[in-house]
């Protein structure tokens, strides 16, 4: 018994091999696939909906100017920059500026912090006169041994 429709439709058998029979399990089908979109439509509208026992205020993005307001506060934040008195009506190329300048600035912030820190792990360095005589020392050394 093979099914012709696998979208939760009775299988087709032999004895619904009529026209109308084909055509109700084919609606019957599609009753089906538009329940479960109609369904995960709604599953998302309401997950993008703030609870309603929750403050509004934990939801405070609701506008595109907000999200900009704080998207410009947290790259100040993180940089240690006083955010320019930015606003959803500023020049775009400005906005742009002071981002790659602050992004700019705490990249190589981090870069000299990682360059620092492998010099801390790195081992000493010896300049290449002194390695010279260490190494014959220590062929010495071991001739002696």
């Amino acid at each position: 018994m093979n099914s012709l429709v696998s979208d939760g439709a009775p299988p087709l058998t032999s004895d619904q091999d009529d026209f109308e029979g084909l055509i109700a399990a084919l609606d019957h089908s599609k009753q089906l696939s538009r329940m479960r979109s109609m369904k995960v439509a709604l599953d998302a509208r309401l997950a993008l909906q703030p609870p309603r026992d929750v403050d509004a205020a934990a939801f405070p993005m609701h506008k595109p100017k907000d999200v900009l307001e704080k998207a410009l506060k947290g790259i100040g934040d993180a940089t240690g920059l006083d955010v320019p008195g930015f606003t959803f009506d500023s020049d775009p190329v400005e906005v742009y500026r002071w981002i790659i300048s602050a992004c700019t600035k705490l990249y190589n912030e981090g870069r000299k912090e990682g360059v620092a820190a492998e010099r801390m792990d790195a081992p000493p360095r010896i300049n290449p006169g002194v390695a010279q005589e260490l190494m014959k020392l220590l062929s010495r050394a071991n001739e002696v041994l």
